[in-house]
């Protein structure tokens, strides 16, 4: 861009006094000027900008990790999952917003928080799903008077 198209520029709509000093070169405005035009990335260098290389971009994420990976709930309770993004070296990454999603909304449906709440019984897949990826945990939902959550809480498994 040409000194002549830069002054061109800038002054187009000022009014005829401050035209004339412009065009008179005044020292103030021509720094103005100047400044404005290589902040604007109008200057001759390759990558001349005032101020500095600008935002940087958050981490892309490369993985969602869900915690607990499986899990049992009766039928009418809930169960908290966890989901952390992380970036390609694992890092985990603080901000990108996680979305939740159930197999089978019919066994269990899941909150954007991450709150499952079981429906009927069989088994489900959870899926947590941030910046192109994903991660799942498998949720068994038992009916409140089956014998299987009474083996369950026998070893542990279910409080």
């Amino acid at each position: 861009m040409t000194a002549g198209a830069v002054f061109a520029g800038l002054t187009a709509g000022l009014p005829g006094r401050t035209k004339r000093a412009a065009a008179r070169g005044t020292p103030g405005f021509v720094i103005a000027a100047w400044a404005l035009a290589l902040g604007c990335g109008g200057g001759d260098a390759p990558g001349s900008r005032v101020g500095g290389p600008g935002p940087t971009r958050p981490a892309a994420v490369a993985s969602v990790t869900i915690t607990p990976r499986s899990g049992v709930v009766t039928a009418g309770s809930l169960l908290q999952l966890r989901a952390v993004p992380h970036d390609a070296t694992g890092a985990a990454l603080d901000g990108p917003a996680v979305a939740w999603s159930s197999s089978d909304t019919l066994r269990a449906r899941v909150s954007g928080t991450g709150l499952v709440s079981g429906v009927r019984a069989g088994a489900v897949t959870i899926t947590a799903a941030s910046g192109g990826a994903s991660g799942s945990a498998i949720v068994r939902v038992v009916s409140a008077a089956s014998s299987e959550l009474a083996s369950l809480r026998a070893v542990g498994s279910v409080p």
